[in-house]
């Protein structure tokens, strides 16, 4: 699937001589004087401690507020507090090729299933699948804890194919086997208050802690596509080398829904 372009971007970083520590969360971000300086992470073998010129974040911004260390103060926690996520999972089911569709993804509608989105992730290229197979990405957009967050692998593998089947798309016996990812926070909520909440927080940030750089859809509350949240990074990474002076918030202000129908 499509998450083989960061395996080889890891790769490819370490290729180059740098590290990526995996299975490690920030825990805190220390700061002084208007800069942060350190950054504080918990993996399996303990906490990593990493000095810091720079920080470029990707994680939810409530959560990179949360972590700073002095804290910031209650108005900005409470603003943090104030942003929600939906959340996601999808059931991918390996199946023959010719099973697949011709659509690289197609929006369901019907009310009688819960899958909102199928992806055939062999029509994106067919280096993400294996000769003579390709995998349906099933995509249900879910709430941490509900139901079908909480369910088995078994069950909702079960349930995607069963759904698959029920709306003429797949043929039960032709799922050869069937994964289940979950995926915390993928969407960040538009409320009534959102745009203000972020925007309180931006400048906190921008004031306190100059350079902690919030990048992508997460670190930034904002409903990027990939192709934009990974656009922020790129911008912000020419910034810190004196490349450019880009104003990273203005990637994508339009509110217009992101995918061109032709």
């Amino acid at each position: 699937g499509p998450g083989m372009m960061w395996e080889r971007c890891h790769d490819l970083v370490l290729e180059q001589g740098s590290d990526v520590c995996l299975s490690h969360s920030v825990q805190r971000v220390l700061h002084a004087g208007g800069l942060a300086h350190a950054i504080e992470a918990a993996g399996p073998d303990g906490t990593l401690l990493i000095e810091a010129s720079h920080v470029i974040s990707s994680m939810p911004l409530p959560q990179l507020v949360h972590s700073m260390d002095p804290p910031a103060p209650e108005e900005i926690l409470q603003a943090a507090d104030g942003l929600g996520f939906r959340d996601f999972l999808t059931v991918a089911l390996v199946v023959p090729r010719e099973d697949g569709f011709e659509d690289n993804w197609v929006y369901i509608h019907a009310p009688d299933v819960r899958v909102g989105r199928v992806q055939n992730f062999g029509q994106w290229s067919p280096h993400l699948v294996k000769d003579g197979r390709t995998c349906l990405g099933l995509e249900y957009f879910v709430t941490e804890g509900d139901d079908l967050w909480s369910a088995s692998d078994d069950d909702l593998v079960a349930l995607g194919t069963e759904e698959m089947a029920r709306l003429g798309l797949l043929k039960p016996d032709r799922v050869e086997a069937g994964y289940v990812v979950r995926m915390p926070k993928a969407y960040p909520m538009y409320d009534a208050h959102y745009q203000a909440n972020v925007e309180l927080l931006r400048g906190w940030l921008a004031e306190n802690v100059r350079n902690v750089h919030p990048v992508g859809r997460n670190g930034m509350h904002r409903y990027n596509n990939q192709d934009h949240s990974m656009l922020t990074a790129m911008l912000t990474v020419e910034n810190i080398l004196g490349y450019g002076d880009h104003d990273v918030w203005q990637v994508n202000v339009e509110d217009d829904y992101h995918e061109e129908v032709r």
